[in-house]
């Protein structure tokens, strides 16, 4: 993006997303910020902020604002969403953001135990039989 208009960009999910996550880069330079400014009254949180490959890494927010100074940072926003939009009205001749989302992690993976384990047990119960039977 090099934004600088008040055209409202966006991202659209094809299928509602819950908390999705932004990540934004080369937001701004050194004393020129420039912000995103996300429409609809969102909610979000800034997660981890820090240096890119130019430096930098300085995020603010203000309200569904956020301002960078050669910013990197990942947003968590809060709530589902199908789309989220924002407009960019500082030019600067790149910055950018990708969206992703967590995977559903409410029901874990079933674990498969190993041949070997299994192994392992019997070796085991065989060993305390035997033991138990030589007690006897």
């Amino acid at each position: 993006m090099t934004g600088g208009t008040g055209q409202i960009n966006g991202f659209h999910f094809s299928e509602a997303v819950v908390d999705p996550l932004i990540s934004l880069f080369s937001a701004g330079q050194a004393g020129v910020p420039v912000s995103f400014n996300f429409l609809n009254n969102v909610t979000f949180s800034i997660l981890s902020e820090g240096a890119g490959n130019w430096g930098g890494g300085l995020l603010t927010q203000n309200g569904a604002s956020i301002t960078g100074w050669e910013g990197n940072g990942l947003l968590k926003f809060h709530g589902t969403f199908t789309d989220i939009l924002f407009t960019t009205p500082d030019y600067e001749f790149y910055y950018g953001a990708t969206v992703g989302a967590l995977a559903d992690m409410a029901v874990p993976p079933t674990a498969i135990p190993e041949p070997a384990t299994f192994a392992l047990i019997l070796t085991g119960l065989g060993m305390i039989g035997w033991t138990r039977r030589r007690k006897s």
